[in-house]
């Protein structure tokens, strides 16, 4: 009570010097009264309020994780789209009215399964006449044959003249090249009624069934019958940056190896290798890539034709580079960052260069030492000299606490 009527003499004196000194007079006398009185109280009040106490600031929690070397591949990032080493669309080779098909739709198909049937009729009436053909052609050959052979000894014989023998030879060349012809039409029928079976012309997958028995089709123009992917084996085509093009004619030798990792959309993980066997011949100007292919193997068709697929393309390996987690390196207005931790566990902000990435790691090229600690969880509000500490992360939150042996949480 004594402390609050110091105050308020205090406050009361004060005011009534600042009135004095500041007010003109017919303000002093409007601020007579209950107006004043009120103005009295808020001025005491704000006058006597104590300023609240700093409220003193622990450690920041951060969690740390200290930076690594070693010697870890160079690759470069790109995707692609598998294509079949082989893919046929099937058609018909002869005329004909489609019979029947023989294999169900997205199957395997060996080498030399049936596929289709076409109407044969005409292609077998075809084939008989020209076998008649050529058995009269045979016959005629053979009338020519004996009659040069008689022609020939009657003309030793001086029993006939030159220009008869000559024209019983030319007889006999008409009647070779007759029999010829006859056999080369016998030939073409057989194989148009050939043709009339449609065999599967690779081992591989069957698409859908294109045609429909009962239609007409025409030969060697008319629409695919069903297509068929060579499923063993795949291609990969794919780009990778101009700035990457040296490098990779560099390790794509006749004497190297050079492989690319394939994980497919949805995959976790690698899920095939393949081998790098070609980099085209130029640069694509418009989009500053240049193309490469690589054979992938697919003995157990693990891979499927037009599946999208991330590629790592492996062109070389940088010995003995820093690595720290991926979650460290910050992006800010002077470029990447990381906060290290001191040796007084302080923090310390410090620009980095990065290189490429690694799993859940990055390659630091330069502004951190292996050793160093660096903080990966906690960078939000934290600053250059702010006290950090080492956070304890629950069991449930996707890193296990450390155990002592008898399974109790370590001290």
């Amino acid at each position: 009570m004594r402390q609050f009527r110091l105050c308020w003499e205090g406050r009361r004196g004060q005011m009534a010097s600042e009135e004095g000194s500041h007010m003109p007079n017919g303000a002093r006398v409007i601020l007579q009264g209950p107006a004043i009185v009120a103005l009295l109280w808020v001025a005491l009040f704000a006058g006597c309020r104590r300023a609240p106490a700093p409220q003193a600031h622990g450690p920041r929690p951060i969690v740390s994780a200290r930076a690594i070397q070693r010697d870890v591949p160079i690759y470069v990032e790109s995707f692609g789209s598998l294509l079949p080493m082989e893919s046929i669309d099937v058609k018909a080779e002869v005329t004909g009215k489609v019979l029947s098909y023989h294999f169900t739709e997205g199957q395997f198909v060996r080498e030399g399964d049936l596929l289709y049937v076409i109407d044969t009729n005409q292609y077998a009436a075809t084939l008989s006449k020209n076998q008649a053909s050529l058995e009269q052609s045979v016959a005629k050959l053979a009338n020519a044959r004996d009659t040069l052979a008689r022609n020939r000894q009657l003309f030793a014989q001086k029993v006939i003249a030159t220009n008869e023998l000559e024209a019983a030879e030319t007889m006999h060349e008409e009647a070779r090249a007759i029999n010829r012809l006859a056999e080369a039409e016998v030939r073409l029928a057989r194989l148009d009624l050939d043709h009339c079976t449609i065999e599967a012309p690779v081992a591989g997958y069957a698409g859908a069934r294109l045609v429909d028995p009962g239609n007409i089709v025409p030969a060697n123009t008319g629409p695919a019958l069903v297509n068929i992917k060579r499923m063993d084996r795949l291609r990969l085509d794919f780009t990778i940056p101009e700035k990457y093009a040296s490098r990779a004619r560099a390790t794509i030798t006749p004497s190297n190896t050079v492989y690319a990792l394939l994980t497919p959309q949805g995959a976790e993980s690698v899920m095939a290798t393949g081998v790098v066997n070609f980099i085209n011949n130029t640069v694509d100007n418009q989009t500053g890539t240049i193309a490469l292919r690589a054979d992938v193997p697919n003995a157990d068709t693990r891979l499927w034709a037009g599946q999208f697929v991330n590629i790592k393309f492996l062109i070389g390996e940088q010995k003995d580079a820093v690595l720290v987690p991926y979650t460290a390196v910050q992006n800010g207005q002077m470029g990447p960052y990381v906060f290290i931790v001191t040796a007084t566990n302080t923090a310390a902000l410090r620009q980095v260069a990065v290189g490429l990435r690694h799993d859940d790691l990055i390659a630091i090229d330069s502004g951190i030492s292996p050793g160093e600690t660096v903080v990966t969880v906690g960078q939000m509000g934290l600053a250059p000299g702010v006290e950090v500490t080492e956070a304890r992360l629950p069991l449930n939150a996707g890193a296990r606490a450390p155990t002592s042996d008898d399974g109790t949480p370590a001290k």
